[in-house]
């Protein structure tokens, strides 16, 4: 009996790991645009829940959510990123895995001017100890086509250099 009770004891010591992790809820999935391809750097709040994430290069998205956070409703979860629409997706969440693919649209969006700057407090340009340069994007569009914000930099702003996936 007592060989029974001890072998009882450790597979419950084993177990138990595994049966707490299964009681968290993990919402996981892809942000893309429509034509699929990922949308880094999308911001994704569930204001219910006061969580927030943001996806990478490839897309993906991850909440672990402890159970005693798991709402019994539904639950929001909010996508906003720039030269895309903000969406947002209602799901129930529970115990283990949620999928949560998110597809948003594509916006256009027009930009007045974007300021770069490496300095901790703003300064006047003249007290810059960096190069500032300005670029005319309205003049450029006139003369050649723009694509992107990195293709109006690219050989335009002396010291600049962009890397992209």
């Amino acid at each position: 009996m007592p060989r029974k009770t001890l072998l009882a004891c450790v597979l419950a010591i084993l177990l138990m790991p595994a049966s707490v992790f299964a009681q968290n809820t993990i919402l996981t999935g892809v942000a893309r645009s429509e034509t699929q391809l990922p949308v880094p750097g999308a911001l994704l709040p569930v204001p219910s829940l006061q969580l927030t994430t943001v996806t990478n290069t490839y897309g993906p998205h991850r909440f672990e959510i402890p159970p005693e956070s798991v709402p019994s409703q539904p639950v929001t979860v909010e996508v906003t990123s720039i030269a895309y629409s903000d969406a947002s997706e209602t799901i129930t969440l529970r115990p283990g895995i949620v999928r949560l693919n998110i597809t948003i649209a594509e916006q256009a969006i027009a930009l007045d001017e974007v300021v770069v700057t490496g300095t901790v407090d703003r300064q006047e340009r003249r007290a810059q100890a960096a190069v500032v340069s300005q670029i005319d994007a309205a003049r450029i569009a006139q003369v050649a086509p723009i694509t992107s914000v990195a293709n109006l930099l690219t050989a335009r702003t002396p010291g600049v250099m962009i890397r992209g996936g």
